[in-house]
């Protein structure tokens, strides 16, 4: 078995890779750990970010995905079987169903921030479109809510 960890920097993220940690997988189950920094126009879309600076938060957003993906894969380190980790640029939505299925994985498993309303408006769902989109089952991931 193939299974796609998709991370961000979030809380989600790690609620994520702490629930594969819990699971109980097949033995030899491969995780390929992908993380994906946003490109120019995500940056500009989502954050406020001077156009002298780009170069620069993109750069930034590379080494904080690269070490959002080796953090992931050093904890699922002895869970199962290999671990490899993945660093692309992009828009997450279209790049985690592009690794998906290029790696031909069997399951997608992915961390929701639970945003409603105009949130979820504006900044959309990840985790909504990989589940509409995916070639393969995708397991959601919902950080606990505080009472």
């Amino acid at each position: 078995m193939r299974v796609l960890l998709a991370l961000d920097e979030s809380e989600c993220s790690r609620e994520a890779v702490e629930s594969v940690r819990r699971l109980t997988w097949p033995t030899g189950t491969e995780f390929v750990v992908l993380s994906v920094a946003p490109t120019r126009f995500l940056l500009s879309a989502e954050y406020y970010v001077d156009s002298m600076d780009i170069d620069a938060a993109e750069k930034a957003a590379l080494v904080a995905h690269e070490k959002v993906a080796a953090d992931g894969g050093k904890a699922l380190e002895g869970v199962s079987g290999p671990v490899r980790t993945v660093v692309k640029t992009g828009d997450p939505r279209i790049v985690i169903l592009e690794v998906a299925k290029s790696e031909h994985v069997e399951m997608i498993v992915i961390g929701s921030h639970g945003r409603t309303g105009l949130a979820r408006l504006f900044l959309g769902s990840v985790a909504a479109h990989v589940v509409t989109h995916a070639p393969c089952n995708v397991l959601v991931v919902r950080k606990p809510r505080k009472e």
